[in-house]
């Protein structure tokens, strides 16, 4: 921005007598306002930053070895034929490393926080949402894990940064409540449960 200077020029009004008698002299300054208040109108331009383009950046667990069961039923379950080589396990836990990224043309806004929050949708078991409820989710708090509400989600504390070198650690655990009769074992021995789990961020 140019800076302008508002100089205020001040005349001094100097009266010096010189007395026939000697060399005796005064002098005195006129009287000086101060100035007028100055009101200085000043226009700063604000540049525009770039667009920063963030990503997500998440492992995708594969589960085509694991065989879920209900808990207490793994020594009951089959491990030979098709389930022959398979880990029978009553809990399954889905490990994401989920990292927080900035597009590295768009500018930087590395070291930005945000809350993270995690919630599961559309649980089916064969497709289905008949049976839908046998199936049980929870995530890890940094502690243990509990229940993750389908309706509200779980929000993280602490908070995720982008650009982080460490990766936000989220698990998620699915266990299978045993079916209460013949006909909906049945229904689900041998089907795939599928849900979908979202990530999303709340900016600070």
């Amino acid at each position: 921005m140019k800076k302008t200077r508002k100089l205020l020029l001040v005349a001094l009004l100097m009266f010096v007598f010189a007395a026939a008698t000697g060399g005796a002299y005064a002098y005195w300054a006129g009287s000086v306002n101060p100035p007028a208040n100055l009101t200085d109108n000043v226009t700063i331009n604000i540049g525009e930053g770039k667009e920063t383009n963030t990503e997500w950046q998440i492992n995708d667990p594969v589960f085509t070895n694991d065989v879920l069961v209900p808990a207490d039923r793994i020594a009951q379950s089959k491990s030979d034929g098709d389930y022959a080589g398979k880990n029978i396990t009553d809990n399954v836990i889905a490990d994401y490393d989920v990292y927080w990224k900035t597009s590295p043309d768009g500018g930087t806004a590395a070291g930005a926080t945000a809350s993270l929050k995690v919630e599961y949708s559309d649980v089916k078991i064969a497709g289905e949402i008949t049976y839908a409820g046998l199936v049980n989710v929870q995530i890890h708090n940094g502690s243990d894990y509990v229940t993750l509400d389908s309706s509200t989600g779980y929000t993280f504390t602490p908070k995720i940064v982008a650009d982080d070198t460490n990766q936000f650690d989220v698990k998620i655990k699915v266990t299978l409540t045993e079916p209460a009769n013949k006909p909906a074992y049945e229904a689900i021995k041998g089907q795939p449960i599928t849900l979908n789990i979202k990530f999303s961020l709340t900016l600070d």
